[in-house]
């Protein structure tokens, strides 16, 4: 193998081989393969290298939140801000070409950072489409400006994210003034739901079964009927107003 002036610059044997590239551009990937004979054969591949600034990251997205055409009056703290991103490079097709390295989770080789690549934000994934290269994911947003659209980074493709990426991680896209977050995204019925914040307050659902899990707004949702079929959360303390 010749990596094309990568590190290592050169390798034998059938691998797998992770290289790492100094510079940007098109690179040119050469196999040799010699017969006991001494009958030789090469085989060459064109790579291109991109610039990614966050870890060791492969590819990265810039992405334009337009919060100026919200209607919010002022700037919001910590605010966790459901994207949806639709990219022919998250498809996984389970073979050479795929380009993120862990897709089914939980620690997604994903990784949202300030628009300069420096600072890490928490996130947690409602839903990902392999097949259509579809990501739902929720991303705290440490300050959300009115006046100006924010402008975020969107990293992926690492054989070792540089933050683990676990539940504690996870719920940390909800502040502490988050008493339960039920996205309801569960992928099969057991009857239990599943709390996304650090509140720990796990539903349990009564009078419902496999058919009341069906498509929602966002995801998955359950089907009540006003009456019988409800989920059970347990006691929530809050003082003073709170919103559901």
């Amino acid at each position: 193998w010749d990596f094309g002036g990568g590190t290592p610059a050169t390798g034998t044997g059938v691998g797998p081989y992770n290289v790492n590239s100094s510079t940007t551009g098109t690179k040119t990937i050469t196999l040799t393969v010699t017969s006991a004979a001494g009958c030789s054969a090469i085989s060459t591949q064109t790579v291109t290298v991109n610039s990614a600034n966050y870890g060791n990251y492969g590819f990265k997205k810039p992405i334009t939140l337009n919060t100026t055409t919200l209607g919010i009056s002022s700037d919001l703290t910590n605010f966790p801000a459901l994207l949806t991103i639709q990219d022919n490079n998250l498809i996984i097709s389970n073979t050479c070409t795929d380009k993120v390295n862990t897709p089914y989770g939980p620690n997604y080789d994903f990784a949202f950072t300030d628009a300069n690549g420096s600072s890490e934000y928490y996130y947690q994934v409602e839903s990902y489409n392999q097949t259509t290269g579809t990501l739902l994911v929720w991303v705290q947003i440490p300050t959300l400006t009115h006046l100006v659209n924010n402008s975020i980074m969107f990293f992926y493709g690492s054989p070792s994210p540089t933050v683990t990426h676990d539940a504690a991680f996870f719920q940390k896209t909800w502040g502490s003034d988050y008493q339960a977050v039920y996205h309801f995204n569960e992928s099969t019925y057991s009857g239990s739901v599943t709390d996304g914040s650090a509140g720990g307050h796990t539903g349990t659902t009564s009078g419902m079964s496999l058919s009341d899990l069906v498509t929602g707004k966002i995801g998955t949702a359950y089907s009540y009927n006003g009456s019988s079929k409800l989920i059970n959360a347990g006691s929530v303390n809050s003082a003073g107003s709170f919103t559901i």
